[in-house]
């Protein structure tokens, strides 16, 4: 399985309801990313501020839902949870994010936003995946930075279904020791590292690239 990482993004700015759409076009599962607003809203959006994509230091958490949905993103707008989720893309990677304090109850009410779909909520945060386990089935993932080894005993603890190593640690003796876990790595951006992380078996792939590794020509950004 090749995920968009936040969306589609070859034509569009990432993480945007263009970028989802392009990617359900395509029938291609997405990655994104979540964090809240002032007012306990599920918006979607990478960074805990606007400084990279709008070049003011303001925190996504200091504002309310209306205040972003006036912010002007290159023609873009910061889409909600629900917005996204109301599309028809076949599989969704859910990351929660925090910022410089932790959002009250996000994980119900991503839980609350994304009922229904086909879904996976993934997090660096273990924290956070611990509360998702005990308040729902959902399927779960952790991401992290090293062997898959160094993390199994909290994958177990947490009682993740998906483990997420970055490809630049995975290698066969990772695969060895993964157990009834699945396996998703990320963000493969080349052929070559996608036939690489696919012989070890790997059960899916985040790329910023998925037309690429699927074979297809690319267009670039408007």
């Amino acid at each position: 399985m090749i995920i968009a990482h936040r969306g589609l993004h070859c034509k569009h700015l990432e993480n945007t309801m263009e970028a989802f759409k392009e990617a359900e076009l395509n029938s291609l599962p997405v990655e994104l990313d979540v964090h809240l607003t002032k007012d306990g809203k599920p918006i979607v959006f990478h960074d805990d501020d606007l400084l990279r994509l709008k070049g003011v230091n303001v925190k996504i958490s200091s504002m309310t839902l209306e205040e972003l949905k006036r912010i002007d993103l290159n023609g873009y707008r910061i889409p909600t949870l629900e917005e996204v989720m109301s599309l028809k893309i076949p599989y969704f990677l859910v990351e929660l994010k925090h910022s410089y304090k932790v959002y009250p109850r996000v994980e119900e009410k991503v839980l609350d936003a994304t009922e229904g779909g086909k879904v996976q909520i993934i997090s660096f945060d273990f924290d956070s995946l611990k509360r998702v386990r005990e308040i729902s089935s959902a399927e779960t993932g952790m991401i992290f930075v090293g062997k898959i080894k160094w993390f199994l005993s909290i994958a177990e603890e947490l009682r993740v279904n998906w483990l997420h190593p970055s490809h630049t640690l995975l290698f066969d003796d990772d695969m060895k020791n993964k157990y009834n876990f699945k396996v998703g790595t990320w963000t493969v951006d080349t052929r070559e590292e996608l036939e690489r992380v696919s012989r070890l078996g790997v059960d899916s792939v985040t790329s910023n690239v998925p037309l690429k590794l699927r074979g297809e020509k690319v267009e670039g950004k408007n």
